[in-house]
């Protein structure tokens, strides 16, 4: 009888997660289409990546080539004698993006579009998912529904990156894969997803760095291998499409800086000296929880410390363009959020959720906006939560920088 009972209760969540599961995707094509008809026709962040992959398949020009600039600006304004008044804008993002995109570039700008506005909706939502299987939680129809409206809706920064049909939350879908495959003991997953992560570099830097060193640590050697064998794929294949690329791509990148006012966040809120002490306290915080971490399992308080501190500092050090940057900060949020032990730490994640972006936009509209950066006041609450993560164990902080100096001596002696 009982376990009848529990077949049909099973059998029951089941059908409530298909039932919002399909509900969910039809207002997410229909939400996706009616985003696009309400904007002007290509002022959209994919634009630019969708119609240099189409001058490359057609004619064989360089995405970062000034014709593609011009193809962009002509595209997006009319006239590309307007924007040297303000900045060039053009393709900034690694080849390996293009390449991901190649079956959306044959689809028409609208078409394209929607299906990319549906994708990133469809990623965020399966962030949330992975890190709540990872985290052991069972979702029944309501929770389900609740979570997709809290991290595709809820959630400004992912808000933002639909739309303006950004690829931030790459960045987001990539960490949570990685930490539900090594949660879930797929180290080959963990090391394709970690290699995807790389098409927005600046998402996760300091993630994929410390991952590759504990990896190397504890001898994860197909976790490495599938990491390798993926960044050759995309690197042999965006060489294939334009020889030469990644040259091309450094010189670009200043463009890039001067769209996002050539600072970090750190660099936004502090200055001179300031800037450096905080850059080089965050690194040595950041190295004591990774140090602290090094043999720690996946799915551990030290693992998910240091996996969540990395993602923090790396956003808070790196350049980033606009609120939408900061999507993979949903991890360490849903991180903490349900498993945090501590009361305020949990709180400080909810806050971080669904207060702190929504109060900024709320004080931008009401006292005016100080300046186009004042969005980089985002990740402030989390200088509190890269606190949780050490503040257990600040006292060992000396101890612990001892030890670790001691052992690389003893293994370069």
């Amino acid at each position: 009888m009982g376990h009848s009972l529990l077949r049909n209760k099973a059998a029951t969540r089941r059908r409530d997660v298909l039932l919002f599961s399909v509900i969910l995707v039809v207002i997410m094509i229909l939400y996706g289409y009616g985003w696009y008809i309400g904007r002007p026709d290509r002022q959209v962040d994919i634009y630019p990546a969708w119609v240099v992959t189409r001058e490359l398949l057609a004619h064989g020009t360089n995405p970062y080539s000034s014709e593609a600039l011009r193809v962009i600006q002509q595209g997006e304004m009319g006239s590309p004698s307007y924007w040297q008044h303000l900045y060039e804008v053009g393709f900034v993002y690694p080849m390996p993006l293009l390449v991901l995109l190649l079956p959306l570039s044959i689809l028409p700008l609208k078409l394209a579009y929607t299906t990319w506005i549906v994708l990133v909706q469809a990623m965020a939502m399966a962030s949330v998912f992975l890190l709540a299987a990872a985290c052991r939680r069972h979702l029944n129809g309501a929770q389900v529904l609740l979570l997709t409206v809290l991290s595709v809706f809820i959630f400004e920064p992912n808000f933002e990156a639909a739309f303006w049909a950004q690829f931030s939350v790459v960045g987001l879908f990539s960490a949570a894969l990685v930490y539900w495959s090594l949660v879930n003991n797929h180290p080959s997953l963990a090391g394709v997803a970690l290699a995807l992560g790389l098409v927005r570099p600046q998402s996760t830097p300091l993630l994929v760095c410390w991952l590759l060193v504990w990896a190397l640590w504890t001898k994860k050697w197909r976790f490495l291998v599938a990491f390798v064998a993926s960044c050759s794929v995309m690197l042999l294949a965006s060489e294939a499409l334009v020889p030469g690329w990644i040259w091309d791509y450094l010189r670009v990148v200043p463009r890039w800086e001067g769209i996002t006012a050539h600072v970090s966040p750190v660099s936004y809120l502090l200055n001179g000296y300031a800037a450096w002490v905080a850059v080089a306290t965050l690194l040595l915080l950041l190295g004591v929880v990774c140090w602290q971490g090094r043999n720690a399992g996946p799915g551990s308080t030290p693992f998910d410390q240091a996996f969540g501190a990395s993602i923090v500092v790396g956003l808070l050090l790196f350049l980033q363009s606009s609120t939408y940057a900061f999507a993979p900060l949903l991890v360490p949020l849903v991180l903490c959020w349900w498993r945090a032990p501590e009361r305020l730490a949990r709180l400080l994640a909810v806050a971080g959720l669904f207060v702190l972006p929504w109060g900024v936009q709320v004080a931008r509209a009401v006292f005016g906006s100080a300046g186009e950066a004042d969005w980089h006041l985002l990740p402030l609450p989390f200088y509190a939560l890269f606190v949780w993560a050490v503040s257990s164990r600040a006292g060992q902080l000396p101890a612990t920088l001892f030890a670790a100096v001691g052992h690389i001596k003893s293994k370069v002696t």
